[in-house]
């Protein structure tokens, strides 16, 4: 994918992850998931339907209360690479 369609989508992993007092390394172990694959969510970048499971539950947020952690109505904003990068 050219880096001029990569676009990341706010959330809230990080937020909820610092008021439980977790270290990234922390989570992502509860989460089963690397702590590249948490920092790359926690900075709004796209991740599979399982991996946000994975955080959902390791964080203790239900299924149904996913959107206070994902927003689902979020509009996507291009990535700071983007920006400062020329096209390739």
């Amino acid at each position: 994918m050219p880096p001029t369609q990569l676009h990341r989508r706010p959330n809230r992993v990080r937020q909820f992850r610092e008021s439980l007092y977790l270290m990234p390394e922390e989570l992502a172990e509860l989460a089963g998931v690397s702590t590249r694959t948490l920092w790359s969510v926690e900075n709004g970048y796209s991740c599979r339907l399982a991996t946000r499971r994975s955080i959902l539950k390791a964080l203790g947020v239900a299924r149904e209360e996913a959107g206070l952690v994902f927003p689902a109505d979020a509009a996507p904003r291009p990535c700071a690479s983007d920006l400062d990068s020329p096209g390739i």
